[in-house]
């Protein structure tokens, strides 16, 4: 007996066969439901996220969560120059002592205190300073002033962040931070600073500097900070006071101790004061000598009036007042002239 096979339908039959099955009202009714779902399923959607959204926002601000958001970046164009180590150049007069001179031109009231009979190795560093025999100066001889213990005034981009590389950088202990500082860096996330970091921050298009800053604010790779900062001084045997730099050092080859903080345009009012960071003469001179530049993304941050066209690299005195650091009209400027590798006095002193 012969088998039979039946032939198999194929795809497009079997969609004819369905088709035919199904009455085409049925067919219109579904298609109409499925146009009409539609809208309603992306108003649906819409609704969820926002309130999803909505909800997640609410309690971010109850928990404080936004506040390890990163910090919003501002960018500000760069001073043309950077600031200028330099010297002032000053002629001895008739009856010029090193002391008087130090007290009278460099507001170094307290001079005695450093360099004395008491500590030969000090006035054997002074009379380096001054390429002159304090005891028996040279009328007429032109020698080099140096600011005591300056500040530098810097304002740029943090470009790294990294560990401190030094010991001893504030009067209290370090706190060690394991690779967290970098790994936060490298994440473009904020940094804890708390411990102490090292700042990589470009103050002009070409320079950069070292600064390193203890703080609780959230600093990250691209924020503009400002800070005032104390220099290294040139280290001496014996002399652990000993207040100048090293000669023909440059703001861009030393290291920077952060003692006025802004970051964002938000201040750190709880960082250090300049006048707690040893050494210095702050409190003995009633004031200290600061190196900087015109313009307003530099010296005019601190809003301090000089009159001074931009990208001037000056040198002031700011006085102390309760503790704060103010110039004042009458204070001494001087502008740096490349011609002489010096700084020229521009107003007189009150």
């Amino acid at each position: 007996m012969s088998r039979r096979f039946l032939p198999r339908s194929s795809s497009a039959e079997n969609v004819d066969i369905i088709a035919r099955s199904l009455p085409w009202k049925t067919i219109i009714g579904i298609v109409i439901c499925f146009v009409g779902f539609l809208p309603f399923l992306a108003c649906s959607l819409f609704i969820a996220n926002s309130g999803l959204l909505s909800l997640s926002q609410l309690f971010s601000t109850i928990t404080g969560a936004h506040a390890d958001l990163p910090p919003p970046h501002t960018s500000f164009p760069f001073p043309a120059v950077s600031p200028q180590m330099g010297v002032i150049p000053y002629t001895i007069q008739d009856g010029d002592s090193c002391n008087e001179i130090l007290a009278n031109q460099m507001n170094m009231g307290q001079s005695t205190k450093i360099f004395n009979d008491a500590q030969k190795n000090s006035i054997q560093a002074l009379n380096r300073v001054f390429g002159q025999n304090c005891q028996n100066l040279t009328v007429g001889a032109v020698i080099p002033l140096q600011p005591q213990s300056p500040l530098v005034a810097i304002g740029g981009i943090v470009r790294k962040i990294s560990e401190p590389s030094f010991v001893k950088p504030t009067p209290t202990p370090l706190i060690h931070l394991p690779q967290t500082i970098k790994q936060q860096a490298e994440a473009n996330r904020y940094v804890d600073c708390s411990g102490g970091c090292n700042l990589q921050i470009q103050i002009t298009n070409n320079d950069t500097v070292s600064l390193f800053v203890a703080t609780d604010m959230h600093v990250q790779v691209g924020s503009w900070v400002w800070a005032l900062a104390m220099m290294q001084p040139q280290k001496v045997p014996g002399l652990d006071n000993y207040p100048y730099l090293e000669p023909h050092t440059t703001v861009e080859k030393m290291m920077l101790r952060a003692c006025d903080f802004t970051l964002e345009g938000q201040q750190d009012d709880d960082m250090v004061p300049c006048r707690k960071l040893s050494p210095n003469t702050i409190d003995d001179d009633g004031g200290i000598w600061l190196y900087g530049v015109t313009g307003s993304q530099a010296l005019g941050h601190w809003q301090w009036n000089t009159n001074l066209p931009p990208n001037t690299q000056v040198l002031m005195w700011l006085s102390s007042k309760g503790g704060d650091l103010q110039y004042e009209d009458g204070n001494p400027v001087y502008r740096y002239d490349p011609k002489q590798h010096a700084y020229i006095k521009l107003k007189k002193t009150s």
